[in-house]
């Protein structure tokens, strides 16, 4: 039986405990090295079949890691989440701790989705937003 989590509403991505250990379930089979010093994928462990399935609430039952991740990509939260994350590592700072970053996170996300999710466009557009142009002095 796959196991079950659920996202958590109104965060933004997945971050807690419960759902990052569920999900970390879903990853392909465990990759090992073979002697000629590549990679393969080996479906069982210890005797026993590596079970990749997860069912995420929301989402639906999973195969393995490449669907989640396709289903997770096709969630707009996912895809505002993620621009608000490149926004914060490019700004030095939480946007949440930012008394601007609520209408900072809606703009970005609004931009990155008229870019067609384009990341390069992203990063060109948050190059210049005030919150970029004017960061302090010591960033």
């Amino acid at each position: 039986m796959a196991p079950q989590t659920e996202l958590v509403d109104g965060t933004c991505c997945i971050s807690n405990l419960q759902t990052s250990q569920t999900i970390a379930f879903a990853r392909p089979s465990r990759s090992q090295r073979c002697a000629c010093g590549g990679r393969r994928y080996r479906t069982t462990e210890n005797g026993t079949l590596i079970d990749t399935k997860v069912n995420v609430t929301g989402l639906g039952p999973t195969k393995d890691a490449v669907e989640l991740v396709k289903k997770l990509a096709a969630l707009p939260e996912v895809e505002a989440c993620f621009a608000q994350r490149v926004a914060e590592f490019s700004l030095g700072k939480a946007l949440k701790s930012d008394p601007a970053g609520a209408c900072f996170k809606k703009d970005i996300a609004r931009r990155f989705e008229a870019s067609g999710y384009n990341v390069r466009q992203l990063l060109l557009d948050l190059t210049q937003t005030d919150a970029f142009l004017y960061l302090p002095k010591d960033r």
